[in-house]
């Protein structure tokens, strides 16, 4: 009767560990914030995308998430949240990963030649910043964004933010393959 005890405490114990797991709420914050998009095109894929919007919370569990991993000192600790908040006043920044089998369509931006992006904010259009592909996707990057896979790139675009505290924030995407969209809801 006691090993049967001990055996439940310890396999108890071992949920609850597993609950806490820092890495796990993580990836659950990500899950929130990431929506998934794909394009057909005829019965090809023309498109997946998978992108997270740095709302505020998603911001603050980077930052936690980041020093979790990399241990920064406290002052770049500190500059990097200071630089996360600045951004989130300013800027409705998306993070994503994109991958496409279709020739001329591995672009985003506000041209024809590739995926069209343009961003509402409660319907209001925000005007694009910029649209960047990380070149060389750090191993943080690959910790901090876990949709990025073998087969897409990952990608930040910038808009500026003309409405503070949206509740609906939405990434139009299209091109001659086709359009979709991307909507997340604001989170308390």
């Amino acid at each position: 009767m006691i090993r049967r005890w001990s055996v439940i405490g310890l396999t108890l114990a071992a949920l609850c560990l597993v609950a806490a797991n820092p890495r796990r709420a993580y990836l659950r914050d990500v899950d929130q914030a990431t929506e998934e998009l794909k394009i057909y095109r005829g019965f090809d894929t023309a498109l997946i995308l998978r992108g997270t919007l740095l709302d505020r919370p998603m911001r603050t569990a980077l930052a936690e998430e980041r020093k979790r991993l990399i241990n920064p000192n406290d002052q770049n600790h500190s500059a990097f949240l200071e630089r996360m908040s600045d951004d989130y006043e300013r800027f409705h920044d998306i993070v994503f990963s994109a991958s496409s089998p279709m020739p001329n369509a591995r672009t985003f931006g506000e041209s024809d030649a590739g995926w069209v992006l343009w961003l509402e904010a409660d319907g209001t259009r925000e005007e694009m910043v910029s649209v960047e592909r990380v070149r060389r996707p750090s191993p943080l990057h690959q910790e901090l964004y876990p949709h990025l896979n073998v087969w897409s790139k990952l990608w930040i675009a910038r808009f500026a933010k003309t409405v503070k505290e949206p509740e609906e924030v939405v990434l139009h995407i299209g091109s001659g393959f086709g359009n979709g969209e991307l909507r997340w809801k604001r989170r308390k």
